[in-house]
This record gives C-alpha cells, sequence and structure tokens, in this order.
C-alpha cells in the first residue's frame, strides 16, 4: 500500500487545479493508505474543503530565503513523520528542496520521488548562461528522481532536447471536468465584448503586453466597445502593482477570488486572453474551455496543441500583435472555435485521465523501468 506525501513551495494558480484533483482522486483510492499535503498557510484555501484533515501547513508570507527555510524544514519533519514510500514535488523550488532533503537524510528509505515542474526552469525567458545553469540543476537531480511528469507535449519533447532520459519521462497532460453549467452566450458579431484574464500579473504572465495592447486599442475608433475582467493581482511583488485605466475601455480588477466563484467569470465573458511568455501547460485555457469559452493565446509552444485548433494567436510579447487581433475579434466565428475547442478538451485533457495516469506512475518499477 502506498503512503503518498504532495508537496509544494507554492500553489497559487494551475497548481493548485491539478493538486486539487489529484489529492481528492487519490484520497479514497484502495491503493494508497495514507495521503499527506505539505502547502503554505496562504495558500489552504485553494485547495478542496474535504483535503483539510490531509493537510500541513507551513508558513510562507512571500517568496524569499525564510519561506524556502520554513518549506525545507516542515518537508523534514514531514517525512520523517509519515515515512512516505511516494513523495510528489510540485514545481521548481519544491522539486529542488525536496529532493535534496531527501538526498541528505532519509537516502536509506528507498523513496520513490515524483517530481512535477509544471514548466521547467530551463523554459523561462533569461539569460542564456540562467537558463544553462537551470538545465544542469534539473539534470543532475533527475538522476535521483523516478519519474518527471510533463504536463504538455512541447515541456517533455524540450526536455527531450535537453538530455533527459526518455526513461525518468513521462507525459500527462493537465486536465479538467465538464462543469454542469457552460457559458450560454453568443460570441459573434457583437456591439460589446468583455475580455477575461485570469492569473499573476507579472512578466511570465504577460500581463505588460495585455496592458499594451489594451493601451493601443483605447487610442483607436472602435465599432464595438471593451470590457476587460482581469482576475488575480501580482504574487512576488513584482511588477504591474499599479491597476491600469482607460478612457475608452472598461477595466475591473477583482483580485484573487475563490475557486467556486470562478464559473460565475467563465460564463459572462465572450473571450478569454493568455498572454504568457512561457509555460508547461497551463489549466486556466482548459478551464475556460470546458465552459465553452472561446481563448485568444501567446504563440508559445505550450500552447501549439490549442492554437492549431482556434487559429487565434498572437506573437509572444508584442502587443502590437495583440492589438491587431482584438481589433478584429467582432469579425471571427467565435462560436464555430468554442465547438472545435471543446471537442478537443473532450479528446484529450480530461480530469480523469490525468488522475489515472498519474496513479500508474506511482505503480511503476521503482527504477522507472
Amino acid at each position: 500500500m502506498m503512503r503518498v506525501l504532495h508537496a509544494a513551495e507554492t500553489i497559487k494558480g494551475g497548481v493548485a487545479t491539478v493538486l486539487d484533483s489529484l489529492a481528492i482522486y487519490q484520497k479514497d483510492n484502495e491503493q494508497i493508505a495514507q495521503l499527506n499535503i505539505l502547502v503554505p498557510e496562504q495558500h489552504v484555501s485553494e485547495l478542496s474543503e474535504s483535503l483539510r484533515p490531509n493537510i500541513t501547513p507551513f508558513n510562507r508570507k512571500k517568496r524569499g530565503v525564510l519561506g524556502l527555510i520554513s518549506f525545507a524544514t516542515c518537508f523534514y519533519k514531514q517525512v520523517k513523520s509519515h515515512d512516505p514510500n511516494i513523495v510528489h514535488l510540485h514545481s521548481t523550488f519544491a522539486g529542488f528542496i525536496g529532493r535534496l532533503v531527501i538526498l541528505a537524510f532519509f537516502r536509506s528509505k528507498n523513496i520513490k520521488i515524483i517530481y512535477c515542474p509544471h514548466g521547467f526552469s530551463f523554459l523561462v525567458h533569461t539569460f542564456f548562461i540562467k537558463r544553462l545553469m537551470f538545465t544542469l540543476c534539473e539534470r543532475l537531480l533527475s538522476i535521483c528522481t523516478q519519474s518527471i511528469i510533463c504536463v504538455g507535449e512541447s515541456e517533455y519533447k524540450k526536455a527531450l532536447q535537453k538530455g533527459f532520459s526518455s526513461k525518468k519521462l513521462c507525459l500527462i497532460s493537465n486536465g479538467v471536468d465538464l462543469p454542469k453549467i457552460s457559458n450560454p452566450l453568443t460570441h459573434n458579431k457583437l456591439n460589446e465584448y468583455t475580455l477575461l484574464y485570469v492569473g499573476r500579473f507579472d512578466y511570465q504572465k504577460g500581463t505588460d503586453t495585455l496592458m499594451e495592447a489594451l493601451r493601443t486599442l483605447d487610442e483607436k475608433n472602435l465599432n464595438f466597445k471593451i470590457n476587460v475582467i482581469m482576475v488575480g493581482s501580482s504574487v512576488n511583488n513584482v511588477s504591474d502593482k499599479i491597476n491600469h485605466e482607460f478612457k475608452n475601455i472598461a477595466i475591473t480588477y477583482t483580485g484573487w477570488i475563490k475557486k467556486e466563484q470562478i464559473s460565475e467569470y467563465y460564463s459572462k465573458a465572450n473571450c478569454l486572453i493568455i498572454p504568457s511568455r512561457w509555460e508547461g501547460f497551463a489549466m486556466v485555457p482548459l478551464e475556460a474551455i470546458s465552459y465553452n469559452l472561446p481563448i485568444i493565446t501567446s504563440d508559445i509552444v505550450a500552447f501549439k496543441e490549442l492554437n492549431k485548433v482556434s487559429k487565434l494567436f498572437f506573437n509572444c510579447g508584442n502587443s502590437a500583435s495583440l492589438a491587431s487581433l482584438l481589433s478584429g475579434i467582432n469579425t471571427y466565428d467565435l462560436d464555430n472555435i468554442k465547438e472545435k475547442l471543446m471537442k478537443k478538451l473532450v479528446d484529450s485533457y480530461t480530469r480523469d485521465k490525468m488522475n489515472k495516469n498519474t496513479l500508474d506512475v506511482y505503480l511503476r518499477n521503482p527504477q522507472g523501468k
């Protein structure tokens, strides 16, 4: 019987959705005798109420040395007290610290380490030397990792190109459930469009590109109105802390909202915009599609499979490209596009497939063969 420990240094956004789904599925699975979850105290509300008895929180007010030390200390205590034989580490910092702690203190325990970067650190747009260091660190730590879960095809292929062992890598696409309610609106040839953004306000997520594009549109004499709803906020006290205002575009900032409330926004928008500079494979576009909402994304490789279907994408980081696309939004057959996206989601990106495939990884030979 398996004793599973999930550990994450932060879960805001898509990581919380994935972790919540996996944990709920595993909680009552007959093959799992014990389930424990280590997450920041400030993020516990991101997970379902039914998981509260399984959660151990640690204090992390923001990302920094103190927060990382707090995670490392609590992670050590969790492994020591619960003696898991499966440790599932989520995202870069948890993957780095968690594996070092196991190597330093629990090498004799024969713990199977599952690592999901939710977007490898070497995919980040940064200096070449920095990306090279990220790659070397990830490859070195992969030696003591039994399975590395890539959440998107592009991430999987990139890891193979970087020299990761195909025996260690496995592709398990993120997945969602189909909600009981969906967006009932038509999205074609409207006089007024409500655009939705969901996520962190930072450089990775491309909120600066979106704001610059809206600024350009604000100066144009469009024959339709634009309303923008921004769900989220800055997480790490970096860019886009100041709310933008426009003369002709109505923009609303909601802050972070509970996941139970997000359906309200998916149901009243006409299109979701995802201007990310890099991703593993984001959950937000899948959630939006599940509500019958068309999406506009950047042209990064993470969205390649969805962009093949929608054809609604712009040049990454190029606000003029995004502004040009949005200025013609009333000319696209968005109703037909959302139907095609829904078919793609049902065929490839369901929560049931994600949960079952992850459990299969747990059950594999300890050497991943």
